[in-house]
């Protein structure tokens, strides 16, 4: 698949699919002292991944507004978590309802996950204390059936949610620094952890600057080094 395709797929399913919720402190942009922490409407600071031969489980929990929308002003903001399961051993892919146990420290959370028809994936948000301690889940299906996996933070090693703003921030100095004035930036900046399907390699980061649904700049970062692998805008 071309990269520009690729950034496009990604495109739609970050900004015009999310339906999900997410603020961190970001560095200033040097030479203006433009503080563009305000400016984030969703943000992925925490993720994990485990998986086993029957599932694929990601857990993603940050800051976001409630009611995502892409119209370059961030709304009401709260934190979420939200858990995801793929499907991986074709004897379940007709199964229709899967239950969980997310333990995270001292914390048992558990719910139902909700069918998406469009992705074949099975998700929920969650409440969680401390995403920080994130350990493992079960997932519960066909009645008796109990899987344990556990889970990995899928940051390690690579750059934080803020270290890829500021790494994108670099990327489009010139227009932000042009689009701003008063020391007001007119974007909502969107900052998500991009894995492949099932929360498989390879690992991005993508940080959006919003005006509206037609008028972003985008870009798709190595989780690792911050190089840019794609750029739109």
């Amino acid at each position: 698949m071309k990269k520009s395709k690729r950034l496009w797929l990604i495109v739609s399913a970050c900004v015009a699919a999310a339906a999900v919720i997410a603020v961190a402190a970001v560095a200033l942009f040097a030479d203006s002292e433009i503080d563009l922490g305000k400016n984030i409407s969703y943000m992925d600071k925490y993720a994990y991944f485990g998986s086993n031969a029957n599932f694929a489980v990601t857990v993603n929990a940050g800051v976001g507004e409630k009611t995502f929308l892409t119209d370059g002003k961030v709304g009401e903001t709260a934190e979420f978590c939200k858990i995801s399961l793929v499907v991986v051993n074709s004897s379940y892919t007709k199964l229709e309802s899967f239950g969980y146990e997310l333990t995270a420290g001292g914390e048992k959370l558990s719910g139902t996950f909700k069918k998406d028809v469009l992705t074949l994936e099975f998700n929920d948000q969650t409440a969680i204390k401390n995403p920080e301690t994130v350990e493992s889940v079960v997932i519960v299906y066909a009645t008796t059936h109990r899987d344990t996996i556990s889970l990995a933070n899928m940051l390690e090693g690579r750059l934080s949610a803020t270290d890829a703003v500021d790494a994108a921030v670099k990327v489009f100095a010139k227009e932000i620094k042009s689009n701003t004035k008063n020391k007001i930036f007119p974007r909502e900046i969107y900052v998500k952890f991009v894995t492949g399907y099932g929360g498989e390699e390879p690992y991005y980061w993508y940080v959006a600057f919003i005006a509206s649904e037609t008028d972003f700049w985008a870009v798709l970062l190595d989780s690792r080094t911050g190089a840019v692998d794609v750029k739109k805008g």
